[in-house]
């Protein structure tokens, strides 16, 4: 018997259980579970004529995603409060609007980035989508959030395209367009 599975065997005890293995088998099924759990999010490129302005009860918040560190293929999902938002692929945008008030940005790939943000009525604001390829789990994207000013959302939007959500896993709910509430 090869030195390995003597080591097994020894592990294993009386009854075969291998604490070591049943670790590694527990550790593939979650990741194998994590893969397949996250579904998919779908977008296509929508050509608009004017976006949403704020209004005296609202704001108006634009993700702006630039060019990918890496080719990160699938849609990377917004919340906002919870609340799916919209989803970026490589150089793209969208924008909403969000009630006034306290709001938490966040979008998740390899870990969730969080971004707090305080809207105020009449006023707009960016949010830059940073997403890269992780080297360390291949196929799944890093991403990071940050503020954006006024010029930066400007120069993203005129040279990305604009994306709509069009599928979403089940446990999720596509977008209604109309204003999300803000934290109490």
């Amino acid at each position: 018997m090869p030195h390995d599975q003597r080591d097994a065997v020894a592990r294993a005890g009386p009854r075969g259980y291998d604490p070591v293995m049943a670790h590694a088998r527990w550790m593939g099924a979650s990741f194998v579970l994590l893969l397949t759990a996250c579904g998919s999010y779908g977008t296509r490129v929508v050509t608009l004529t004017s976006y949403p302005g704020p209004t005296d009860q609202n704001g108006v918040v634009c993700i702006v995603r630039g060019e990918d560190e890496g080719d990160v293929e699938p849609p990377v999902p917004v919340w906002d409060n919870g609340v799916l938002v919209g989803a970026t692929r490589s150089r793209s945008h969208f924008c909403y609007l969000a009630a006034r008030g306290h709001h938490v940005i966040t979008s998740e790939a390899l870990v969730t980035a969080e971004l707090p943000l305080r809207v105020e009525a009449n006023a707009r604001y960016g949010i830059a989508q940073e997403v890269g390829r992780s080297i360390y789990l291949p196929g799944k994207p890093w991403v990071m959030l940050g503020y954006a000013s006024d010029a930066q959302v400007a120069e993203a939007m005129t040279h990305t395209d604009h994306v709509a959500l069009t599928e979403v896993p089940r446990d999720e709910v596509l977008p209604t367009g109309g204003a999300v509430p803000a934290d109490p």
